[in-house]
């Protein structure tokens, strides 16, 4: 019988270059090539993981998905940044993630 790990509940998609640290930790890593393919590959695993970490840069191609999935227990889909620009964005998507899972607004940008 084999054991279930937070490993093997826990994917992450984006720029392999940014994530690959990720792997070598032995997590899942996706890097999905362009627009529809990371569509694809996010409806794919949706049932799989129960944490779905995606970087800002793939995430703006899937975020009807994301907001579809806000509402539900599993999976968690968390917007991480890439770079600084990206940041607000990341914040902004797990403070709504948050808000609509445990009714608690996070004050995550300071204002």
């Amino acid at each position: 019988m084999e054991k279930n790990t937070l490993k093997q509940d826990v994917a992450f998609i984006g720029p392999f270059d940014k994530i690959s640290i990720f792997k070598a930790l032995g997590y899942d890593v996706f890097e999905p090539s362009g627009q529809n393919n990371t569509r694809d590959l996010l409806n794919k695993i949706l049932a799989s993981y129960k944490l779905i970490l995606i970087t800002s840069d793939y995430a703006r191609f899937v975020s009807d998905i994301i907001e579809d999935h806000l509402t539900s227990v599993y999976p968690l889909i968390l917007v991480i940044p890439t770079n600084a620009e990206d940041e607000k964005y990341s914040l902004d998507k797990i403070s709504e993630s948050v808000n609509k899972a445990l009714g608690v607004n996070l004050n995550l940008q300071g204002e």
